[in-house]
């Protein structure tokens, strides 16, 4: 079996995200608000899926 791509894990991660900006409607206080309240780690991972999300959104979907 070949090792996963980048990509691939990526996305097998991506189910387990915390929440990002998205995730409050684009609202920054209140995602800033929530990060306060969470551990470093789960503040590393929000903020990771909130950079992620903006490069989707620049890059047209695949048909």
């Amino acid at each position: 079996m070949l090792p996963l791509t980048p990509e691939d894990v990526w996305m097998k991660k991506a189910h387990r995200f915390d929440p990002s900006l998205a995730s409050f409607g684009g609202d920054e206080k209140a995602d800033q608000e929530w990060l306060a309240t969470q551990s470093e780690e789960a503040q590393a991972e929000s903020k990771s899926a909130t950079e992620w999300l903006k490069t989707q959104e620049k890059q047209p979907a695949e048909v």
